[in-house]
């Protein structure tokens, strides 16, 4: 087993328990509704001086609290053995934080999305009117007494002075009144203050806004440097950090996936780790039905691009091969092309296009590759919005049931196009029934079903990919509006289990939900009465929490690979029900090769226990679909079920939240 170390350390508290203060006006930390704080109070209503105090204060009202004593005059002290200390106490710990950090004059955000504090550290000037400021994210486990700490960013701006601004910029503000850094967002009367910069304004002064390269044992260096030079000091009577520096990972908390994960099978049943030198050494695993049928329509701009790329589909380029001898799919070409002047002349005539030369409702045997001046569908990251000419244009041939490739034309002329061209053919068989590769582990007999979500404006859309086993192939995708989800969520599962069962002749032996946020307990009733009631199945489930950005708080170190990253399928235990998963390309111990350095994900279990499932095999399920990622060859550290569901979310969001309805779009990954 490996050596891990992570990225926390443990903290001491005192026997002696602290007063808590409180007031009616907002010059505190913390504050709480009053109905709330009712509860924690020993005896309140034989406290008469408190309940004198409360006054006329009704329940919604909030009131503010500290366990430092302030200098405010209109304070009512609670001793320490008249309040449930318990509940208070991760606010007591954040409050220690805060003000050591004051004293050591970095500047404090107490509330920051995602974490307990952020504070800044002046690295350097960037002009006179800006500085650099490097972010460090703290998060207190109170009931394992431990801080996570990671650095949250090396380059947020922060102005020198205060400057003017509207009540509705959307922007995060450093408060005058207390030096705290806070979103605009609901303050009254402030106009002038110092700023953080958001990406508009990074953008008007010429920011790089991507992000760091990920380094391992340079990010342990810096954490070390911070533990050494600032944590280890917080040494006071109420609170102290543990000597002896960042924890080692207890081996109970240590895992790695079934190693027969990490195992692809390719063609003639041959297997590999790596998905570039399997398609290389054996080919595509299963190929197309329609390969033989299949005629491409060629949607172009230039004349040069379409007979250039047509070549090097046909006879390939440097590496690569050729479509044919790639994935067994030859280069057809249809009677039927368009060739448009301008992404406006495309979108005002791809109507009468189809209209003219596509009378049918269904074409089982076209294929559309649209070579197109703004796409960025062949770009790395996965994310990133599409043009409204790339949707209009995808979902009219997907009414027809014709999958759609886009190609950026500045591409086929680059020198590093022989690259592009696997991951597109790749894609290419993938919308046409095909399988590039699949997993060595036997099918199981399992309904596994990812969402994941889209935010257009103020509106949000949910994507769902449904999958009948574990090789790959979707039984079915759905998109909807969130505001429609509590019904249409449990509708959809229910319309993928009927046809799991219409398919296989049997119900699934489990139900495996793959979710993009923490379900709420009503949720999970109703998907019990939904399998239990109205279905009628005695089967299990279990909701796996995939966060849709990878950890950005916990983070582990291998002591045997030089504080560098830890192999691909490893997890640790973080909490009850959270795990980290390293799922990289880092597949042996002492890689000969040198590996790209990628975060871990985060997962959570929920609802699992009572069904009898393993967390090992649920977590083993989330990395093995994260090998069915057939939009490339590169591995993905996100698994298949939620990546596809955000690429289906988005396309619902940008097509006015409904999906045609036919065969190319249930079952195969036409948004890839």
């Amino acid at each position: 087993m490996q050596n891990l170390i992570i990225n926390r350390v443990n903290y001491i508290l005192p026997d002696e328990r602290p007063n808590l203060y409180i007031s009616k006006t907002d010059n505190l930390v913390f504050r709480i509704r009053l109905e709330f704080f009712k509860k924690f109070v020993s005896n309140i209503n034989q406290n008469v001086d408190l309940i004198q105090w409360i006054g006329k204060l009704a329940d919604e009202d909030y009131i503010y609290y500290s366990f430092t004593k302030p200098n405010a005059q209109d304070t009512f002290i609670i001793k320490a053995e008249n309040y449930i200390y318990n509940y208070f106490k991760p606010k007591f710990v954040r409050e220690q934080l805060i003000n050591y950090f004051k004293e050591k004059k970095f500047i404090i955000e107490p509330f920051p999305k995602g974490n307990d504090l952020s504070i800044y550290e002046k690295t350097s000037d960037f002009n006179n009117e800006w500085s650099i400021y490097r972010r460090f994210d703290l998060l207190i486990r109170e009931h394992r007494k431990e801080i996570a700490f990671n650095i949250g960013s090396e380059n947020t701006l922060i102005s020198n002075q205060t400057q003017y601004f509207k009540q509705s910029d959307r922007i995060t503000i450093l408060d005058t009144n207390d030096n705290f850094i806070k979103p605009l967002a609901g303050k009254e009367n402030i106009n002038n203050c110092r700023i953080i910069a958001n990406r508009e304004k990074r953008i008007e002064l010429g920011v790089n806004n991507d992000p760091r390269k990920l380094n391992y044992k340079n990010l342990f260096d810096q954490l070390t440097t911070f533990y050494n030079s600032q944590l280890l000091n917080l040494n006071k009577d109420t609170f102290k950090i543990e000597a002896g520096g960042m924890k080692n990972v207890e081996q109970l908390d240590l895992n790695r996936v079934n190693i027969n994960e990490n195992q692809m099978l390719f063609g003639k049943e041959r297997t590999d780790i790596n998905a570039v030198t399997g398609m290389r050494d054996y080919g595509i695993y299963k190929p197309s039905p329609k390969a033989t049928d299949v005629k491409f329509i060629f949607i172009y701009e230039n004349s040069d691009d379409a007979n250039q790329l047509f070549l090097y589909l046909k006879n390939g380029l440097k590496h690569y091969p050729g479509l044919w001898s790639y994935i067994g799919i030859p280069i057809r070409l249809s009677d039927l092309k368009l060739k448009y002047t301008g992404v406006d002349d495309l979108k005002n005539n791809i109507d009468s296009f189809i209209q003219e030369n596509l009378p049918n409702d269904y074409y089982s045997d076209l294929f559309a590759v649209i070579i197109n001046p703004n796409s960025s569908q062949e770009k790395e990251e996965i994310d990133e919005d599409e043009s409204p000419m790339y949707y209009s244009v995808k979902k009219k041939f997907l009414e027809k049931g014709i999958p759609t490739q886009f190609i950026q034309d500045k591409n086929i002329h680059s020198g590093n196009f022989h690259y592009f061209l696997p991951n597109i053919s790749i894609g290419i068989l993938a919308k046409l029934g095909g399988i590039p590769w699949r997993l060595k582990t036997k099918k199981n007999k399992e309904l596994v079903v990812g969402f994941n979500q889209k935010k257009i404006g103020e509106n949000r859309f949910i994507g769902s990919a449904v999958f009948f086993s574990n090789d790959g192939e979707l039984g079915k995708t759905f998109g909807f509006p969130e505001a429609a989800s509590e019904t249409t969520l449990i509708g959809n599962l229910k319309l993928s289990i009927e046809k799991y069962i219409s398919q296989n002749q049997s119900p699934p032996e489990r139900l495996v939900i793959h979710y993009y946020k923490p379900q709420s307990g009503k949720e999970q009733k109703s998907i019990e009465d939904l399998i239990q009631k109205e279905l009628r199945l005695n089967i299990p489930f279990a909701i796996i929490e995939i966060n849709d950005s990878k950890s950005q708080i916990d983070i582990c170190f291998d002591k045997d690979y030089n504080m560098g990253m830890p192999e691909s399928g490893t997890y640790v235990r973080v909490s009850k029900t959270e795990y980290l998963l390293f799922n990289n390309t880092r597949y042996e111990k002492n890689p000969l090769r040198s590996v790209n350095e990628e975060l871990p994900i985060k997962i959570a279990i929920h609802f699992a226990d009572s069904g009898g499932f393993s967390h090992k095999d649920l977590i083993s399920q989330v990395y093995e679909f994260s090998r069915l990622y057939w939009k490339g060859l590169k591995q993905r550290s996100q698994p298949a079920t939620t990546i596809y569901a955000k690429l289906i979310a988005e396309f619902t969001a940008n097509c006015n939240g409904n999906l045609p309805n036919n065969e190319t779009v249930n079952t195969t990954p036409w948004f890839l």
